[in-house]
């Protein structure tokens, strides 16, 4: 039976796997978490049950475990992991959507349950997969343009609908490029240097929604993936709610919602407006993050050649022996009077 630790491990490498596509593989192929090359029309995974095999607690799930692994998107370069956690964006999504347009009741109940839960399943995302909530991004995004697109596009303004448009675009571009490496930084044998020296040497922690380790080389992509993201989403917010208002003769968002609660009634414009304020407000303090982050890694030096200059306050060997920090010999160098001005 697998451990914890290498069914994560095992996860690690599938999903690594799935962010280097193979050329030579069809859009239905992949490499199964047993390490062998496979086919999505293959039938190996119940082998073990259907032919004889004796059916104990270890071969049955040993059997989900290969059935997990077989819940994969065909793409080019062969197929994509999902998995069952996945899959539950893709099916969750348009039910709550459709829950909380029944009533405002339901809507403000979603409100704030959906945000807790995500939050709560951010902290379990070693057991659960980036998968889930890259699909969870990635759905909210394309499901809310489709809503604003199809169903409210008609009645609002086209400067903001092609605004709404042009920042998904940009944010599912950067993504991209923030995934596979844009502006890493390579040593001379083609693999990826790590940075060394100053505050932005230490790579920082994952950003779970976007499914990837955010590091210095790739810090700018992700800003924009943010910045993008949080356009969208206010744009689309903005429009929906404009439109909910327009339909229910309110003047402003707080008359709307007074009424709304009072009739409970609710919308798809509403739907809409609250689903894509809530997520640019969390895409704005995702960004803000980043731009400290970049900010503190811009004060610790320059990489060149994929090695970080030492900044004037970086502790030396001799306080680093010393047991001074970078941060009390910056102190002490006098820098951090540059701050006060």
């Amino acid at each position: 039976m697998p451990t914890e630790a290498a069914s994560a491990r095992q996860r690690q490498q599938r999903e690594s796997f799935d962010d280097q596509p193979q050329s030579h593989f069809c859009c239905c192929e992949f490499v199964d978490r047993h390490g062998q090359q496979g086919h999505l029309a293959d039938a190996s995974a119940l082998d073990k049950v259907l032919h004889g095999g004796s059916c104990t607690l270890e071969t049955l799930r040993g059997l989900v475990y290969d059935l997990d692994d077989r819940v994969r998107l065909p793409m080019h370069g062969g197929a994509i992991h999902l998995g069952f956690c996945g899959m539950v964006p893709l099916l969750a999504l348009p039910v709550l959507g459709a829950t909380a347009t029944r009533s405002a009741r339901d809507l403000a109940r979603l409100a704030a349950a959906v945000p807790l839960a995500l939050v709560v399943c951010a902290h379990f995302e070693s057991y659960i997969g980036r998968r889930f909530f890259q699909l969870w991004c990635a759905c909210s995004l394309v499901l809310g343009h489709a809503t604003l697109t199809f169903a409210v596009g008609e009645h609002v303004l086209f400067l903001g609908w092609l605004l709404a448009s042009a920042a998904h675009m940009a944010a599912a571009v950067s993504a991209h490029v923030a995934a596979h490496g844009g502006g890493r930084v390579v040593s001379g044998d083609g693999e990826r240097a790590p940075l060394r020296g100053g505050l932005g040497a230490r790579p920082d922690r994952a950003v779970v929604w976007l499914g990837f380790e955010v590091r210095a080389d790739n810090r700018p992509a992700v800003v924009l993936t943010l910045a993008a993201s949080a356009v969208a989403t206010a744009t689309t917010a903005a429009l929906s709610l404009g439109r909910a208002c327009e339909l229910q003769g309110a003047n402003s968002v707080l008359q709307l919602a007074r009424a709304a609660w009072k009739a409970d009634e609710s919308s798809i414009e509403m739907t809409l407006g609250v689903g894509g304020a809530l997520a640019s407000l969390h895409a704005l303090h995702l960004c803000a993050r980043q731009l400290r982050e970049w900010a503190r890694e811009g004060r610790g030096g320059e990489a060149v050649g994929g090695v970080r200059s030492p900044s004037p306050w970086e502790p030396s060997e001799l306080e680093s022996a010393k047991g001074v920090t970078g941060e009390a010999a910056w102190q002490q160098s006098g820098l951090h009077a540059m701050d006060n001005l």
